[in-house]
């Protein structure tokens, strides 16, 4: 299963830009017989409260 996460933080100091990154990861145990996985065929855009990990956008 793959899943894409932050790897690296934007770093103010230097004002270079963070990382994000597909990676393979474990596929989650099932913790309830009503949970589910959901599998995401695309997507366009990492949103919210998520892309100041990878730009600075207070200035």
């Amino acid at each position: 299963m793959k899943a894409v996460m932050v790897v690296k933080d934007f770093n103010p100091e230097t004002d270079e830009p963070g990382q994000v990154d597909c990676l393979e990861v474990p596929t989650p145990e099932l913790a309830y017989d009503d949970d589910v996985l959901f599998k995401v065929a695309y997507a366009e855009q990492m949103s919210g409260k998520y892309t100041n990990l990878v730009f600075d956008f207070s200035t």
